[in-house]
């Protein structure tokens, strides 16, 4: 089980994408931590990972072709890897959730459909020192 990483801890995640994956906004090293754990209809428990900067990501409506702006301060995450927790010393992959709106994170469990499929990336645990 992932121990919470607190703001005043020197320890936090790095989460990486790789050139293929993600938003054009997440193609990139991203800082942040754990800041809660949410269990989802299907058994799985998804972490909220809540960046150090927050951004603004771009999402192509299916209905129109106008794009939706979404500012991003947290995703939801979840290991990709069988017996590998997002903790894990070595990395690693996760799937990334992006959450359009926070009110739905009061569900309980959480619903995957309420929230936006991005992309796979890597996980990996840093000092804060090492940023």
């Amino acid at each position: 089980m992932f121990k919470f990483i607190k703001g005043g801890s020197k320890v936090g995640l790095r989460l990486q994408y790789g050139p293929d994956e993600g938003a054009e906004a997440l193609q990139r090293n991203a800082l942040g931590q754990i800041t809660a754990e949410h269990k989802a209809e299907d058994g799985n428990t998804w972490y909220q990972f809540r960046f150090d900067e927050v951004f603004d990501y771009q999402r192509p409506q299916k209905e129109t072709s106008i794009p939706e702006y979404i500012r991003v301060a947290e995703v939801l995450i979840r290991s990709r890897w069988v017996g590998y927790d997002v903790s894990s010393p070595e990395g690693t992959s996760v799937f990334v959730l992006v959450i359009p709106d926070k009110r739905k994170l009061a569900a309980s469990p959480i619903r995957f459909s309420d929230f936006y499929f991005d992309a796979w990336a890597m996980v990996r645990p840093i000092s804060r020192s090492q940023t």
